[in-house]
């Protein structure tokens, strides 16, 4: 490839090529940087967490759920149920891939956090980008798009309050995996006031596949090529999607129940902060008195408090059974679901 470098130029001068590799002029010439710490290159340039499919920390996706989350940080939107998760055949270094069922939908989206609500913040107007995933079909070809939009977050039943969302120019995919590509510029609309996420979601044209469809190393990156996909560590893919989900173990947790109707349990949590306070569980807890271990009681979670940014979680919840009021019990084998998802 042939790069066309400005003239006239000054020493000092930089120029940022097509493929995302940055020049200065230095001495009469464009020399290439040998850092990829900044520009489209840089470390953390997918936006996106968790673009091949390696977490599942709500377990291995099922048929029959859509509507939800199953895969870390992807929202399957309404007509997905037939989303599972492939391994071993993935393309560039990929292990894990989402199979998507024929006669179902292939779609996915992710929810970006904006660092502040109604700011489009990274995602600045007028800027380019490029989302780029591996696909490919089990027979004879499917049709294929990527969309994007801003959003209040993951809602049943659709984004209710969405801002300047863009269908992007079909690619039809076969039975070889393939990289495929869209480049596209931020809207002038910007986000909404209420608006705290960027929405990047991997679609197929049609609500009903004919041919199973199987997705991996979905990217969202700044500039106007789709570089390599980022293969970060596991252990920080891991923290990173804990942000907005994770579980903890309460074994043996000290247990105040005050009455039938109120208890509570300071729980010490791990380091690093949840996007916001996890939502109210549908959770039960089997505890049993300290000084009388064979009675047994169960307590409804109803609510968490005080988790950001004290670092501790307060379990708030209630007897089912009408317990006697006792100082101290304590957690038989169990763990709790935290979900701050947008």
């Amino acid at each position: 490839m042939s790069i066309q470098f400005p003239t006239p130029a000054s020493q000092g001068d930089t120029f940022t090529a097509s493929n995302g590799v940055i020049y200065t002029y230095d001495n009469g010439g464009w020399t290439a940087n040998s850092s990829l710490n900044s520009g489209q290159l840089a470390g953390f340039r997918n936006q996106l967490i968790n673009g091949d499919f390696q977490i599942i920390q709500r377990g291995t996706p099922v048929v029959g759920v859509d509507q939800a989350f199953q895969f870390d940080r992807w929202y399957q939107p309404g007509g997905t149920d037939g989303v599972t998760r492939g391994g071993n055949l993935g393309p560039d270094g990929i292990t894990y891939f989402a199979r998507c069922a024929a006669g179902s939908a292939a779609r996915l989206a992710q929810y970006v956090e904006l660092q502040k609500q109604g700011q489009p913040g990274v995602f600045a107007l007028g800027s380019t980008w490029t989302i780029s995933y591996f696909a490919k079909c089990a027979s004879g070809t499917e049709s294929m798009t990527a969309q994007t939009w801003w959003s209040d977050g993951a809602v049943i039943g659709g984004d209710p309050n969405i801002s300047d969302s863009q269908i992007y120019p079909a690619q039809e995919i076969d039975t070889t995996w393939k990289r495929y590509s869209w480049t596209f510029t931020i809207g002038a609309t910007g986000p909404n006031p209420t608006n705290n996420a960027f929405v990047a979601k991997v679609r197929s044209t049609s609500t009903s596949i004919g041919s199973e469809v199987l997705v991996t190393g979905v990217q969202l990156e700044p500039g106007p090529v789709a570089t390599p996909f980022e293969h970060r560590p596991i252990g920080t893919e891991l923290a990173l999607c804990q942000r907005y989900y994770r579980t903890i173990g309460l074994r043996g947790t000290a247990f105040n129940l005050n009455g039938s109707t109120f208890a509570s349990i300071p729980t010490g949590f791990p380091p690093g902060s949840m996007r916001a306070t996890p939502t109210s569980p549908s959770a039960t807890l089997t505890i049993n008195q300290r000084a009388n271990g064979s009675t047994n009681t169960a307590v409804n979670i109803t609510s968490f408090a005080n988790l950001i940014p004290s670092g501790y979680l307060r379990v708030d919840g209630e007897s089912n059974t009408g317990a006697t009021a006792s100082d101290i019990w304590h957690v038989q084998t169990e763990s709790i679901k935290l979900d701050a998802e947008l």
